[in-house]
């Protein structure tokens, strides 16, 4: 009985000491980078510098912003969201440099995985941080021969769907996405408004002149890359109401900054579908509202042409 207990005294004595051999391992760290960031602090012109190169290949600028959709009830009209693309802020991080990006588990059970995302610049010690809560499962409307569903609920609609659990690279790549938004949003705040705002002119300007320069290739350029996400070129033509050889540069600026929110997972297509039915049905609605007006304007105008002649 008392080996046992000297058994697990030792086993307690050795998980404490890699425990606090890892937390030293981890202050050795961050202390190293701090110590960098103050031995070679970063200049803004070169900051600058980089990133213009950056926005100088075409490539990057197409996909450096999103622009989705979305309807406004109380205002009528469509509204855009719009902000810099994950690829973006990744970009802007490694200029600056001396910012420390840390994803840590602090929870994992088998329904879910709790990460801390924590964005440092190790100049200021300016810190933002967030958690990320990923479900280890997923929804599905169909299920496949053999699957056993974890639970089952009914939609909006009255559909029946089935939560499954999902397979560990399917959770890899749903974690990733999700950190990668997280720390697109926090790293953002980091990021000086007058760098961002010019250097996302600069890859407007620079995609305008591509678009202008070949306007048939840059739509073909596009409507491949839609089709990569799994958005066929005839749903990007019954999404404009035209063919796509009919594409103004407008529509293309558009279709560019949805396709970017869809890559990096802001929005799906059937989002941005959805968003432009409401936006088509409150028209339509507008639309025959001021049909209905201007009727019954012409009615009350011939009712008082017809009551001025009685009364002359």
């Amino acid at each position: 009985m008392n080996d046992l207990v000297a058994v697990d005294q030792q086993t307690g004595e050795l998980a404490e000491t890699s425990t606090a051999a890892a937390a030293a391992l981890v202050q050795a760290r961050v202390q190293a980078r701090y110590l960098m960031a103050m031995q070679r602090p970063r200049q803004w012109n070169m900051v600058r510098s980089r990133m213009l190169r950056e926005c100088g290949q075409h490539a990057f600028a197409m996909d450096a912003e999103y622009s989705l959709p979305r309807w406004n009830g109380k205002l009528r009209k469509t509204i855009y969201i719009q902000g810099p693309s994950i690829r973006f802020v990744e970009a802007a991080l490694r200029a600056m440099g001396n910012v420390d990006v840390d994803v840590s588990t602090v929870f994992d059970d088998a329904s879910r995985r709790v990460l801390q995302v924590q964005v440092t610049d190790l100049e200021t010690n300016t810190s933002y941080g967030d958690t990320v809560v990923v479900s280890k499962t997923m929804e599905r409307r169909k299920l496949k021969e053999g699957e056993i569903p974890l639970a089952v609920r009914q939609n909006s609609e009255g559909a029946n769907l089935y939560t499954l659990p999902i397979t560990d690279s399917e959770l890899q790549q749903k974690q990733g996405a999700q950190v990668s938004r997280r720390v697109r949003t926090l790293a953002e705040r980091l990021i000086p408004r007058d760098l961002r705002d010019e250097a996302l002119e600069a890859c407007r300007q620079k995609v305008a002149s591509g678009d202008k320069s070949d306007p048939a290739a840059a739509t073909k350029a596009l409507a491949d890359a839609f089709d990569r996400l799994g958005v066929s070129p005839a749903e990007l033509e019954a999404f404009l109401g035209h063919k796509l050889a009919q594409v103004s540069p407008e529509e293309l600026v558009e279709l560019r900054g949805i396709y970017a929110g869809i890559r990096q997972g802001v929005a799906t297509w059937a989002n941005v579908t959805e968003e432009r039915r409401k936006a088509k049905e409150a028209e339509d609605e507008d639309a025959q509202a001021a049909e209905k007006k201007t009727r019954k304007d012409k009615i009350q105008d011939r009712a008082k042409k017809s009551a001025k002649k009685k009364r002359s």
